[in-house]
């Protein structure tokens, strides 16, 4: 993580004493586990699709820099390959994400770690959906606030 804030600081070709915040939030919306129960706590994290199935609505809350730095959170711990993923196809010059912020949903593993089994997948609430869904739904995010 050190060799990746020097690298930041390292490409930072210009600075100004003008700085431009703006906040910003979406839902993604993906399938739950099937037969997994949930806590009334939990019941702003939940939903209902059109066809019955039962979904893990997840908040992305996002603050961006002049335009050219996204700081991005979501109450979950990614797997890093999602994290990665995101910031490679994000239009920001720098895309940080910040996990398990303003609550807990777990994990968030990739698809080919439910594939595998283990600890992480076994008490996510996810489905190996997730993946796609989350990492679609950020980039939209983020396109959208750079189009701003």
């Amino acid at each position: 993580m050190g060799n990746n804030i020097l690298s930041v600081n390292k490409s930072i070709d210009d600075t100004t004493s003008h700085v431009e915040l703006r906040i910003g939030g979406t839902t993604i919306e993906t399938p739950r586990k099937e037969g997994l129960g949930w806590l009334e706590g939990l019941a702003d994290y939940a939903g209902v699709s059109k066809d019955g199935t039962h979904l893990v609505r997840v908040p992305v809350h996002s603050l961006t820099i002049n335009e050219r730095a996204v700081l991005w959170a979501a109450p979950l711990e990614l797997f890093s390959e999602i994290a990665l993923n995101v910031r490679s196809a994000s239009p920001f010059d720098q895309t940080l994400y910040f996990g398990l912020t303003n609550g807990s949903l777990l994990y968030m593993p990739t698809r080919k770690a439910f594939a595998e089994g283990g600890y992480e997948p076994g008490v996510s609430p996810f489905t190996p959906e997730v993946e796609d869904d989350f990492t679609s739904g950020v980039t939209d995010h983020l396109n959208q606030l750079s189009a701003r």
